[in-house]
């Protein structure tokens, strides 16, 4: 069960990176369909 908890920390963590990404990089439009591929793909 304490891998699950781990598991799910790694995956929020990652999704905020990316969030924190995409609000860093929102120069380009078209940045924000490649983010929302990553996440797809995540």
């Amino acid at each position: 069960m304490h891998i699950l908890l781990i598991y799910a920390y790694t995956v929020a963590k990652r999704e905020v990176e990316l969030l924190q990404y995409a609000v860093n990089h929102h120069d380009d439009e078209d940045a924000d369909e490649d983010v929302l591929v990553l996440v797809e793909q995540a």
